[in-house]
């Protein structure tokens, strides 16, 4: 089922013009709870998030530029995508969003000192199988508008030189 949904999301994202590569198994993912994945998993990317399959969910994972992040733009991320995990480049395994002390009360101030830590930051949605693929469609092009309302940068994840730039700047 995680091939066929994601093969009916890349078809529609490319109806629309977007580019998409094609669907491949990679290896070395780490689940929510931070563990290494046995085995490889089935993904795409675009040019502004990898977009995969784990078990029931469906993920769209964002490489984004910290020298953009503020706290206004952060708090619109976190009120409109609750359930957004926002994680670090090289420190992957540590969640700044949410973490064990979030509560009702998030302190952005806190949150954007983290992020800016290191050059590039991590945001990763991860959506029930349950959605078909019209649905996950939208929800992408829904997150595209407000990354660019809120003039969040992405590293184009298409770009195989600039990633590897980006991976040796970091």
């Amino acid at each position: 089922m995680g091939v066929s949904i994601l093969e009916n999301i890349r078809n529609n994202l490319s109806i629309c013009n977007v580019d998409a590569s094609e669907i491949q198994s990679t290896a070395g993912n780490y689940n929510d709870s931070g563990n290494l994945i046995p085995g490889s998993i089935p993904s795409f990317t675009t040019n502004l998030c990898e977009i995969g399959s784990i078990k029931d969910s469906i993920f769209f994972t964002y490489i984004l530029f910290s020298s953009f992040a503020s706290v206004e733009n952060l708090r619109a991320l976190v009120v409109k995508y609750p359930l957004a995990q926002i994680y670090g480049f090289k420190d992957f395994l540590k969640n700044y969003y949410p973490t064990e002390i979030s509560g009702v009360d998030i302190n952005y101030s806190n949150l954007l000192q983290l992020v800016q830590r290191e050059r590039l930051f991590q945001i990763q949605l991860t959506i029930s199988k349950n959605h078909d693929a019209e649905h996950l469609t939208h929800l992408y092009f829904d997150i595209e508008e407000l990354l660019k309302n809120n003039g969040l940068h992405c590293v184009n994840q298409r770009d195989t030189k600039l990633i590897e730039l980006v991976k040796k700047a970091n």
